[in-house]
């Protein structure tokens, strides 16, 4: 069963009803490649652009942002962060830490048009890559009312609408 979350709160009734994590999403602190530069995920905005692996930008039509709590990540433990500390996918790839949801989807590689994508959470067994337990964290998803692949750190992570 998935967990429905709602944009505000996850609570833990919801936690309780369906154990296994579902969504993808950005760290509060993970920068996103944007036509201005590279930009926390914490303040995307709707109409921001960003860049995509093919070279052009995209303009982000949503933006959702989910709030967990300690008792979400203790109940629900799929859900807890993954940390990709820089360089942890060769080639000094990222460039920084950076945090996702283990269900985003992250190239390995530095071509994003060519590179095979793995969940942050399959790469969990390299070094490097990490849960972040947290007692409090806050998901980012954007939406580009298309599938796109944006940087995040250097890396490349795929954006499914």
């Amino acid at each position: 069963m998935n967990i429905q979350v709602d944009k505000q709160r996850t609570t833990t009734a919801m936690a309780e009803a369906a154990p296994q994590w579902t969504l993808d999403g950005f760290g509060p602190m993970s920068r996103i490649a944007t036509s201005f530069g590279d930009v926390p995920a914490q303040v995307l905005r709707e109409r921001d652009q960003v860049r995509t692996a093919t070279g052009g930008f995209a303009q982000i039509t949503k933006v959702e942002r989910y709030v967990l709590e300690a008792d979400i990540f203790g109940k629900c433990h799929d859900a807890t962060p993954v940390l990709i500390r820089a360089g942890a996918l060769g080639s000094g790839l990222p460039k920084h830490d950076v945090v996702v949801s283990p269900r985003q989807q992250i190239a390995v590689g530095p071509n994003g048009t060519g590179a095979r994508f793995h969940e942050a959470g399959a790469l969990l067994a390299r070094p490097g890559v990490l849960r972040k337990p947290e007692a409090m964290f806050t998901y980012t998803r954007i939406h580009c009312g298309k599938p796109v692949i944006v940087k995040t750190e250097g890396i490349w992570a795929r954006i499914d609408n």
